[in-house]
């Protein structure tokens, strides 16, 4: 594993815990203190959920850097949004309707999570694609650059 990537998953671990440790903080704040009914730990929970495939993805293997630097973006893409709207519901604008932002925001973010994992895969599958091309290219081997073109 490379310094530059191993050094971007750390990063994308340390944004998931300061978003859990946000979005916790928040609903303590909200809620008055710990969570005493299940209702209020199924909330917890669920706006927990979307953290939970990004630190998962950043301890995924790849080898490379181009999938690193997607998924410490998107990371931090869904976790400063989701930290964006749970401050300024509760701390700046607070309504009679701030809860809702624990049911809502958890599923906009799981649209984050999901469009993060799919470029990022894709990035790691170009970015390894054309490092194969590049090479086959190099070396002169002739066959294996005509079987990466015929690649889908």
């Amino acid at each position: 594993m490379l310094k530059a990537e191993r050094a971007l998953k750390t990063v994308t671990l340390v944004v998931v815990g300061v978003g859990v440790a946000g979005a916790v903080g928040i609903m303590l704040f909200a809620g008055g203190g710990l969570p005493r009914d299940a209702a209020s730990l199924g909330f917890l929970a669920w706006a927990l959920l979307p953290y939970l495939p990004l630190a998962l993805m950043s301890r995924v293997r790849t080898g490379s850097l181009t999938f690193a630097i997607l998924l410490a973006a998107g990371s931090l893409g869904v976790v400063g949004f989701g930290l964006f709207v749970y401050v300024y519901a509760f701390l700046i604008e607070l309504d009679a309707q701030s809860a809702l932002v624990f049911i809502f925001v958890p599923l906009y973010q799981w649209a984050g999570v999901l469009v993060t994992a799919a470029v990022a895969v894709l990035g790691w599958l170009i970015a390894h694609l054309v490092a194969r091309r590049a090479g086959a290219r190099q070396f002169g081997d002739e066959r294996d650059a005509e079987a990466t073109a015929q690649d889908p």
